[in-house]
C-alpha cells in the first residue's frame, strides 16, 4: 500500500508539472518537495545526507518562475471545482445537501529566522496569539460535502509591509475580494457560478464591502461576530449594544427560546435577527451557548438552519488541516533560502504536494497524515520510485564499476 500511495502522488505531481520541467529537473524538483519526508530538515541536509548534488537542486528551483507554478494550483483547482458547481446546480435536493459547497478563506504564519528572502514580517500569529516575525499565507479554498473533497483556489504569500515611497501591499480582505472576483469570472467562462454557496471566513474579513461583494455573487457569509460590534435587536424592547453584552441579556431575558442543538451535548443555542451598524445590514446571530461561556456567530442568510450554519462553520477547519499539514508534516517551516524567488516557489510546491496529498486522501479513503507518515517511513523507496538509484547514490548514474579479485 505504501508504494501505491506513493505512484499516486508522483504520478499526480507530475501531471502538474508535466510540459514545463525537465524530466532531469523533475527528480530534483520533487526530492527538494518531500525533503521532510525524506526526513531532512533542508536542502542542505537533503543533498548531504542522501548524495544528491546541491547546485542541482538549487538550480532546479529557478527552472520555472513562481508566477507559472501559482497559475498551475489556481488553474487545476477552479477546473475542480466547475466539475463540482455544474453538478451541485443540476442535483437534485438529496444530491445538493449531500454534496454542498462551501468556501473558506483564512491565513496562517509560521515563524522564521531573518530575512527569508524578504518575505518575512511582523505578522499575528493565532496559534500563538501574538505577533511574530514569520511568513505569512492567505489561501481560498472550496469544501465539498463534509470535507469529501478540499479544493485549493487561490494563494497569495502576504509581502510585510514597508515604510516610504511605493504602493502598500494589498491588505487580506482587499486580496479576498480581488480573488473572488476572479474566480467568479473565471467560473462564469465556464458555465457555471457560486449562487448559492455559503463563504466561511475568520472575524477579521468581515467588512461591509465584503458582504457587499459576496451579495453581488449572490453568495452568503458565515461568520464569528467580533465582541466589539454593536447590535440593535428587540429583547424585551429595543436595545442598541455591544455583542456579548446584548446576546448575555437575551439569554437572561429569554432563556425559554434557548434550545439544544443537535449532535452536539450539552450545547444550546438562541437565534435573535439584529441590525448590524457597521455592516450595514441586518444578520441572523446564533448564540452558542457551552458550560462555562457563549459565543456568537452570524450569517447574512437570514432563514439559515442553526444546524446548517454550525456545519458550515466547521467545513473552515479544513483548510486548517491543510495548514496543519504544510507546517508540521510537509515542512514549510523548513524553508531558510534568502533568495526571494527560491522562497516563493518551494511555497507553491508544498502548497501543490499538499493538495495532491489530500486528492490521494479521498482516493485511499484514509487521512493524509496516514499517507506521508508511510511514505516517511521508507525514505529509501521514495528515491528509487524518483529515479536515484539507492538512498544514497548521485542523481547522475555513474556507469558499471569494474569488479576486482578480493584478496585471499
Amino acid at each position: 500500500m505504501e508504494t501505491e500511495y506513493l505512484r499516486f502522488l508522483l504520478r499526480e505531481m507530475n501531471s502538474m508539472f508535466d510540459a514545463i520541467v525537465d524530466p532531469s529537473a523533475w527528480r530534483l524538483l520533487m526530492a527538494g518537495t518531500m525533503t521532510r519526508l525524506l526526513n531532512c530538515d533542508s536542502l542542505l541536509d537533503l543533498a548531504t545526507t542522501h548524495k544528491i548534488n546541491k547546485d542541482g537542486l538549487y538550480q532546479s528551483l529557478d527552472t520555472i518562475s513562481p508566477p507559472r507554478w501559482l497559475r498551475r494550483l489556481i488553474k487545476r483547482g477552479r477546473q475542480k471545482l466547475a466539475e463540482h458547481l455544474r453538478k451541485w446546480h443540476a442535483g437534485d435536493p438529496s444530491y445538493k445537501s449531500r454534496h454542498f459547497i462551501t468556501l473558506c478563506a483564512d491565513d496562517f504564519t509560521r515563524s522564521a529566522r531573518g530575512n527569508v528572502g524578504g518575505w518575512s514580517g511582523l505578522f499575528y500569529s493565532g496559534a500563538l496569539k501574538r505577533v511574530v516575525l514569520g511568513i505569512n499565507v492567505e489561501a481560498l479554498c472550496a469544501v465539498v460535502g463534509d470535507g469529501l473533497e478540499v479544493i485549493i483556489l487561490d494563494v497569495r504569500i502576504v509581502p510585510p509591509a514597508h515604510e516610504g515611497p511605493g504602493q502598500p501591499p494589498l491588505t487580506l480582505n482587499e486580496w479576498l475580494r480581488g480573488s473572488l472576483r476572479r474566480l467568479s469570472a473565471c467560473l462564469k467562462t465556464m458555465g457555471t457560478n457560486l449562487h448559492g454557496c455559503p463563504l466561511s471566513v475568520d472575524a477579521a474579513y468581515v467588512s461591509p464591502e465584503n458582504i457587499d461583494l459576496i451579495e453581488q455573487l449572490e453568495m452568503h457569509l458565515v461568520s464569528k461576530l467580533s465582541a466589539n460590534r454593536k447590535v440593535e435587536g428587540d429583547v424585551g424592547g429595543a436595545i442598541m449594544a455591544k455583542v456579548g453584552y446584548f446576546a448575555g441579556l437575551a439569554i437572561f431575558v429569554e432563556h425559554h427560546r434557548c434550545r439544544f442543538l443537535p449532535g452536539e451535548d450539552g450545547v444550546e443555542y438562541q437565534r435573535n435577527t439584529v441590525h448590524v451598524p457597521s455592516l450595514r445590514r441586518d444578520v441572523l446571530a446564533v448564540t452558542f451557548l457551552r458550560e462555562t461561556d457563549f459565543v456568537v456567530y452570524f450569517t447574512t442568510k437570514l432563514g439559515m438552519k442553526t444546524i446548517t450554519l454550525r456545519n458550515i462553520l466547521r467545513y473552515r477547519w479544513q483548510l486548517e488541516r491543510i495548514f496543519w499539514i504544510l507546517k508540521q508534516d510537509i515542512g514549510i517551516g523548513d524553508i531558510h533560502n534568502q533568495k526571494e524567488n527560491r522562497v516563493e516557489t518551494r511555497i507553491y510546491l508544498h502548497l501543490i504536494f499538499a493538495q495532491v496529498a489530500r486528492e490521494a486522501a479521498n482516493v485511499f479513503n484514509c487521512s493524509p497524515k496516514d499517507i506521508i507518515r508511510s511514505i516517511r517511513c521508507s525514505p529509501k523507496r521514495a528515491l528509487q520510485e524518483l529515479g536515484f538509484h539507492s538512498a544514497f547514490a548521485t542523481e547522475q548514474f555513474l556507469g558499471p564499476v569494474s569488479t576486482t579479485p578480493l584478496a585471499a
